[in-house]
Parts: C-alpha cells; structure tokens; sequence
C-alpha cells in the first residue's frame, strides 16, 4: 500500500532494476575450471576482495588477477569478463517505464553494490537497448558504489543520499532484494520494502502513481 508521507525513493539495482542469475557465473567459472568457486565466492563475500572491488579500492585489472590467482585460472580479460558478467541478465522494459511514471511524482535514486566491469557491461546494454550513457539518464541521481567508497549496509552509504539531498528518513523509501541492506536503512528511520530478487516491480508499486 502506498505511503503518503513518501517523497523520494531510492532503487537497489542488482534483482530490482536488472535481473540476475549468479548461477549462471558459478556454473561458467566450473566449465573454465573453478570446481569449487560458488563456495569460494561466498568466502570471498565475507573476506575483503569483492568489498574492495566494490568499494572502488581495487581496479578491474587487480581485481582480475587476485581471482584467477585464488581460484588457479589461467584465462583471458575478455573471458574473465564475460564469466563475470554472465549473472546479469535483462532490463526489462516495463520496470523501466514504471521508474519513469514514478519520476514524475517522487525523486527518484539508484543506489548499488556493484563495480566497474558489471558497470561497463551494463552501461553498454543501457546504450544498446534504450540510447543512454548511464542510470543518470533516468534516476534523479544514480549512487555506485565503488565510485562513493562506501557499501552497503554501512549505514554511511544511506545518510550520503540524505544529506547530498535533504531528504527526510521518513519521507524516503528504499528498495532492495537484500534483507541485510533494508534492515540497516530502517535503523537509519527510512522505509523500506525488502523485494522478492527478479520479482514484480509493477505490482509493488500500483499504487503509488
């Protein structure tokens, strides 16, 4: 049900916007030689590699042979790469034409974990399937984080949008497929809605425009 007192909203990216398979990298690094990378990633997730990545700490290239050295691969940029970005998958046009919609009532953000290969990758769908450069072509303002240093759920990712903009906790929602990320914006005092990954965006929000 829409909240009246909402004025700004503030979009994840990743099984919102875009719709993701992991499985589809898990099961391309196995096919390159990775037996066991999908238990390595979920190391990895609690080690410093991907939050450095995302954070913008390490560049692609470092990112690159940090992987492959971890995981004993020997193969090329354009096929890290690709394996890499296999997880993301379609934009599908109507969630693109709902954050339109919204845009006319609300301001609208993009905030993301994500880093510099997905984004060249996705950057490059944006320009193919809609003519865009960028999410700034149709958020308000769209956050990433290994260009700001911050990752979410640091609470400090959050409070960047809020005050770079004056928005009100309690007159901003946030949506994200991450449980972890929603609880930490609601200790901060915004709205949230913790979203089904690769769900029904249009249905979440049928009432709010």
């Amino acid at each position: 049900m829409n909240n009246p007192n909402i004025k700004s909203i503030i979009f994840d990216l990743g099984g919102v916007i875009i719709n993701l398979d992991p499985q589809l990298t898990f099961d391309a690094f196995k096919i390159a030689g990775a037996e066991g990378f999908e238990s390595e990633f979920i190391e990895f997730n609690r080690s410093e590699i991907f939050d450095e990545f995302e954070k913008g700490q390490l560049s692609p290239a470092a990112f690159r042979t940090a992987l492959t050295q971890q995981l004993g691969l020997n193969i090329s940029e354009k096929a890290f790469d690709n394996i890499w970005n296999k997880l993301l998958l379609d934009i599908p046009n109507e969630r693109i034409n709902l954050i339109r919609k919204l845009s006319k009532k609300y301001q609208i953000y993009l905030l993301s974990n994500t880093n510099a290969i997905h984004m060249q990758h996705i950057n490059n769908m944006l320009q193919e399937q809609f003519g865009w450069d960028n999410f700034n072509a149709i958020f308000h303002k769209a956050y990433l984080s290994y260009e700001m240093g911050l990752i979410k759920p640091d609470p400090a990712i959050f409070e960047t949008i809020i005050n770079n903009h004056q928005l009100s906790a309690n007159e901003t929602l946030f949506i994200d497929d991450s449980a972890v990320h929603t609880a930490s914006a609601q200790k901060l005092g915004i709205n949230t809605i913790h979203f089904e990954r690769n769900g029904d965006l249009q249905a979440v929000f049928k009432d709010y425009y």
